[in-house]
């Protein structure tokens, strides 16, 4: 489950940073009163869909199989697009 942990916790940083930064360089919002248990539950939701969707033996074994057949120039571009998004997301520690 530490994986699946991992995989929400960077689709939450960018679900709640992206829009932050973009409104607080564009609009000049501020959000220094975000309700905390407001991302607690987003970030409870989208782990608990991670859950469902990758606990699930017969969906993992579908995505595996769907993959199986990848040529190595796909493989290496989706591996390339994967640490591209990470790195990006974690620019976002700077930007903000």
């Amino acid at each position: 489950m530490g994986p699946i942990f991992a995989i929400s916790l960077v689709i939450v940083w960018n679900v709640t940073t992206v829009p932050y930064i973009v409104a607080r360089r564009f609009a000049n919002e501020d959000f220094s009163g975000v309700n905390r248990l407001v991302l607690v539950l987003i970030m409870a939701l989208i782990w608990i869909t991670n859950l469902v969707l990758f606990l699930n033996k017969e969906r993992v074994k579908e995505i595996n199989y769907r993959y199986k057949g990848e040529s190595e120039r796909s493989r290496r571009i989706g591996g390339f697009l994967v640490i591209l998004y990470l790195v990006l997301s974690f620019a976002l520690i700077f930007v903000a």
